[in-house]
């Protein structure tokens, strides 16, 4: 049987818990013929993380690869590990996860079928008991694979995968830009899509337990609005900014009225306040407004 090489790249960031998602991964059954290695880039200003890591990886039988590269910048991180990948395939994952126990051979599946160069894969949110009622029965913090119009545009790196080697995008880096607001995933998929990839989507499933300080519609909302001026940004690169402002902000005033109308039932409510952020994060970006910086600095306790 012909051998398979897979490199993880997973960055983090001032997070002990990926000792769990490193745990999680020497777990899962992996199918005869891959062929897996982990790198990790800690991208903290000192090797916060540099401990934690080679610890548990001297627990596994996977090979794990320790490197540190400052910058408090995701992009640069990512691309860190980008760097010293030289595997068949690439996945990417994020630190506070931890993989179904039988991601590996999904991802095989998914990725020996033909039908796809990329795939992305849902993210499962798992609410503490403490979590509002309205949040465990929306699941806002779940990512689900990007479909959009039946097709996948574009993805993210918290459940991603795809083939690497010998490939017209393997030179495709993550835009530094957007290292600090986010949405350098969403660019970087763009890229990869307009070099020739098919994009779609795999059973493999990630969970990721919501930290307390994440369960405020406060700190959902400015991410929504991120997402927003992410999306919008791609747009204006594209030369789509005058009907990009005025389709968003019909949309804002259409999920305006549909959170009014929703009122009674908080979690239809605050579905759709989170959509309506999240679209006049578009309208503030193709008026101009800078992203606002979410990573590379330990944030406050109720961001």
């Amino acid at each position: 049987m012909m051998t398979v090489t897979l490199d993880i790249c997973l960055c983090t960031f001032q997070r002990p818990i990926v000792a769990d998602t490193l745990a999680s991964l020497e777990a899962a059954e992996r199918p005869k013929g891959l062929s897996v290695r982990v790198i990790v880039i800690d991208n903290d200003a000192v090797p916060s993380g540099q401990a934690v890591v080679e610890t548990a990886g001297q627990r596994m039988t996977l090979p794990v690869v320790y490197a540190h590269v400052p910058g408090g910048n995701i992009a640069i991180a990512r691309n860190a590990a980008l760097d010293r990948a030289d595997a068949d395939w690439i996945a990417f994952l994020d630190d506070d996860e931890r993989v179904d126990p039988f991601w590996f051979i999904q991802i095989c599946k998914s990725l020996t079928s033909g039908q796809a160069d990329a795939i992305f894969g849902p993210a499962v949110a798992n609410y503490p008991p403490s979590a509002p009622a309205w949040m465990k029965q929306a699941q806002p913090h779940a990512q689900p694979v990007p479909v959009r119009g039946g097709q996948i545009h574009t993805g993210h790196t918290c459940n991603a995968a795809l083939r690497w080697a010998d490939t017209a995008w393997q030179a495709v880096r993550f835009d530094t830009n957007f290292g600090q607001s986010g949405g350098e995933d969403t660019m970087f998929f763009a890229a990869i899509k307009a070099a020739g990839a098919r994009f779609g989507a795999t059973d493999a499933t990630v969970y990721e337990d919501v930290p307390e300080a994440r369960l405020r519609f406060r700190w959902l909302a400015r991410r929504r609005f991120r997402i927003g001026q992410t999306n919008g940004v791609s747009d204006i690169l594209t030369g789509g900014r005058g009907r990009r402002t005025l389709s968003a902000s019909a949309k804002v005033l259409a999920c305006a009225a549909m959170t009014i109308l929703t009122g009674l039932t908080p979690a239809r409510r605050n579905m759709w306040a989170l959509r309506l952020v999240m679209h006049a994060g578009v309208v503030a970006a193709c008026l101009g407004m800078r992203p606002a910086q979410l990573y590379g600095h330990t944030p406050p306790p109720n961001a």
